[in-house]
């Protein structure tokens, strides 16, 4: 049965189901080649999102790298996710751990480090006509 969310999205926009942060995230990491899945939940009593650890809405796994947990957002409101999560102790735990974390607004991907952050991919669009 789907969530009540995923069925408003597809009233709304037809087949296009990747359409919130999340969704398309998840639909980015799984063509890396990543099993991937949702971490967060709906709390129905407090009527909110629940986030693994107060950070993480994905978590993908793929054999011989680490684990990934993936913020999902959109590309505007990436730099309030990195500040939100670099105030939430647990975040060190996850990166010393030697797992990843990756902030995702698609075209833009940001990794957290330990100290700072590197920008993994920021896709531009091809022009029309244009040569590779």
């Amino acid at each position: 049965m789907w969530a009540s969310r995923d069925l408003l999205c597809w009233l709304l926009l037809g087949n296009d189901m990747a359409s919130s942060p999340t969704q398309k995230a998840l639909k980015w990491i799984r063509d890396q080649g990543y099993t991937a899945d949702v971490a967060e939940y709906w709390n129905h009593f407090a009527r909110r999102r629940k986030d693994l650890f107060g950070f993480i809405d994905i978590v993908a796994a793929k054999a011989g790298e680490p684990l990934i947990g993936i913020q999902a957002t959109s590309r505007t409101n990436i730099s309030a996710r990195v500040r939100k999560i670099r105030s939430i102790e647990a975040h060190s735990l996850w990166l010393s751990s030697g797992c990843r974390l990756l902030v995702v607004g698609l075209p833009r991907v940001v990794e957290l480090l330990e100290e700072g952050t590197i920008d993994v991919v920021h896709h531009k669009k091809s022009r029309r006509g244009s040569r590779d």
